[in-house]
């Protein structure tokens, strides 16, 4: 009984911090909030097109170059106050400096949730994690609604409604997060142990020593990383190993019950945990996409022939080498260099549009009015403001739909040594590309309002899928211990994409307003060239990441052949 209440008090704790981590995850996507309040901001500062943009990019620089509660609070009433008119002329550099806090508060936060779950939830970590990423993209969404109906004209009110509802639920749930030992499945070892004695008993009718039963050295190929057990039901899988194995039992009958009985043990382990076979495919796939000679592991391969099977002496050891992280794996290792480059490629474009949502909205809708330029009606700025927060949410909407279902669909490819169907977590990648790229081609051809809810809607899915998976590809390829640290360099990637096609899409807006002669721009001249380019951009993506899928499929394929 008291074994019963721990574990239900453990499960109690640990359902607690995950729920703690959505929460955190849920408010701490406001950076995909600019759009809402973007264009009154600029309106009230009286910035130009690409002074906006550079404003705009101080929340992706705090984002991805990462307190969270001060930060958050302090950036959200900052910019409160900024729209009062607190700093005067000073306005746009403050404008910049507390979106900078906002980002740096909502990536402390984001980290905070999706590292929380990435460490407490180890069979099921696609899904974990997916359920606060999911929240981190509806936190744009649940915001922008707010604004629709309680601040449809307050601006500054609304800001700082954002700042004290984000430090509360943030405060309110740090208590809650917490880091869970893994559990160990001591009554299935215990069980099995057992199961293995009597197996003996019969076989064998002989004593054979508890450590001989459970060590590498009697029950597999080679010990270490980089053997071949043929117990854990790897023997059918491996039929070299088996063949080799059966060879020895033959050539030295004293040990054939003992063969017999570790094939029946074999059988036995197919009752061990999703957990450890989580656990154990991931490491096997760490093996074969981390190079030897020390990003994480040195491996030497284990003995190949009959007679080394039962050879202590012959067996294989793995050598443990310091972990490299952080630039050093980004600097040697091809795969995490195609990663960043991939995200890099398609989280610009995305971050353009989601960032510009708000003019882009204003070109197509003032456009149509027969004198665009001239000062809009009260009726016409809450029209304008109504869409800019349709289309914040439809975006903020899809990116978490893309995040939690890539999330599980992935989680679910995974099983089976890593592959469903042939698929693995890169096609997903993949995928979340090809959204983008439609979404960008539709962009460029977009000529009414009406027509930007598709490019919303397929953005959204394309920015959210990307980001639903590439967490948990970074973790699994490199190791959850430097999760983090690899995860921010990652997070480099879509910094500098943000800030480089937010500021051409800001030079091509004002190029084409000077064309007008008019300080804003109206019609699809203004963001068709910004879209064109997105669209190439992200080609480059798919291929980049096609490439990618060719080189681990291969590795998988190299790795059990």
């Amino acid at each position: 009984m008291p074994l019963r209440h721990h574990h239900n008090a453990t499960l109690a704790a640990r359902t607690g911090s995950f729920l703690a981590a959505c929460a955190v995850a849920l408010v701490s996507g406001t950076p995909y909030l600019y759009s809402t309040y973007g264009n009154q901001l600029t309106s009230k500062l009286n910035l130009s097109g690409l002074a906006s943009n550079v404003v705009a990019a101080g929340v992706h620089y705090g984002l991805f170059l990462s307190v969270t509660a001060m930060l958050l609070i302090a950036g959200y009433a900052g910019l409160s106050f900024t729209y009062g008119g607190l700093f005067g002329a000073g306005g746009v550099y403050a404008a910049f400096l507390f979106l900078v806090f906002v980002g740096m508060g909502s990536q402390c936060g984001y980290m905070v949730a999706v590292s929380t779950n990435n460490h407490n939830f180890h069979a099921a970590r696609g899904l974990a994690m997916g359920i606060p990423i999911a929240g981190f993209g509806l936190s744009a969404m649940l915001f922008a609604q707010v604004s629709s109906h309680a601040y449809p004209d307050d601006t500054q009110g609304f800001l700082m409604f954002v700042s004290i509802a984000i430090g509360a639920t943030i405060l309110s749930a740090v208590p809650l997060l917490r880091i869970f030992a893994e559990d160990q499945p001591s009554s299935n070892r215990e069980g099995l142990l057992e199961a293995q004695h009597r197996l003996v008993a019969v076989t064998d009718n002989s004593a054979i020593d508890e450590d001989e039963i459970m060590s590498p050295t009697s029950i597999g190929v080679g010990t270490g990383i980089g053997s071949i057990p043929i117990c854990h039901g790897d023997s059918e899988n491996h039929p070299a190993a088996a063949a080799a194995a059966a060879a020895a039992a033959a050539a030295h009958p004293q040990h054939r019950s003992q063969y017999n009985t570790r094939t029946s043990i074999s059988r036995s382990d197919e009752l061990l945990s999703d957990a450890e076979e989580e656990e154990r495919r991931r490491t096997q796939e760490q093996e074969r996409l981390i190079p030897v000679g020390g990003h994480q592991y040195a491996i030497i391969p284990g003995p190949t022939s009959p007679s080394q099977v039962s050879s202590p002496s012959s067996q294989s050891a793995t050598v443990f080498s310091k972990p490299v992280a952080g630039f050093a794996l980004f600097r040697t290792n091809r795969e995490a260099q195609l990663m960043w480059l991939s995200v890099l490629l398609l989280a610009g474009p995305c971050l353009m549009y989601i960032g510009n949502a708000g003019n882009v909205v204003r070109s197509v809708y003032r456009d149509r009015f027969e004198g665009p330029s001239a000062e809009p009606t009260d009726d016409e700025l809450v029209q304008l403001q109504k869409l800019q927060n349709f289309h914040v949410s439809m975006i903020s909407l899809f990116s978490c739909v893309g995040r939690i279902s890539v999330g599980l669909m992935s989680d679910i490819g995974k099983r089976g040594r890593g592959s469903w169907w042939g698929v693995d977590r890169v096609f997903f990648m993949i995928y979340a590309a090809v959204c983008t790229w439609l979404g960008q081609t539709l962009g460029a051809h977009t000529t009414t309002v009406e027509q930007l809810t598709g490019v919303s809607i397929l953005v959204g899915l394309g920015y959210g899928s990307m980001f639903g998976v590439a967490p948990t590809i970074i973790s699994e390829w490199f190791g959850q211990a430097t999760f983090g640290t690899n995860w921010g360099w990652i997070s480099l990637a879509p910094a500098i994409g943000s800030q480089s096609f937010n500021l051409i899409f800001g030079w091509l807006y004002d190029a084409e307003a000077r064309h007008e002669h008019t300080k804003q721009c109206f019609g699809p001249e203004c963001y068709r060239t910004s879209f064109v380019l997105g669209a190439c951009s992200v080609l480059l993506g798919v291929l980049t990441l096609m490439y990618l899928a060719f080189r681990t499929k291969r590795a998988t394929q190299s790795y059990w052949n």
